[in-house]
C-alpha cells in the first residue's frame, strides 16, 4: 500500500462528506485513536474514493464529466 497524497486525502474526504459519512466517519476514529494507522487509514479512504468515482464516470459516459464539474454562478 502506497501513501497518497495529500490532495488525495483531502480529495477523498470531501467526497466521503457527501456521499460516504459512514466511511467517513470510520476514517476519522482512526485517525484520532490510532495516529500510527493514519497513514492506513488515508490510504484505505483515497481507495474508496477513487473506486467510487471510477465507476461512476464508467458508467456515466462522455456526458457524465460533464455533470462533475462545478457550475459558474452568474
Amino acid at each position: 500500500m502506497t501513501h497518497p497524497t495529500p490532495d488525495d486525502v483531502h480529495s477523498a474526504v470531501h467526497w466521503a462528506l457527501s456521499h460516504d459519512l459512514a466511511a467517513l466517519l470510520a476514517y476519522r476514529q482512526v485517525g484520532h485513536l490510532d495516529r500510527s494507522a493514519r497513514w492506513q487509514a488515508d490510504a484505505a479512504l483515497v481507495a474508496r474514493w477513487q473506486d467510487a468515482t471510477r465507476t461512476g464516470l464508467r458508467d456515466a459516459g462522455p456526458r457524465g464529466l460533464v455533470a462533475e464539474l462545478p457550475r459558474a454562478h452568474c
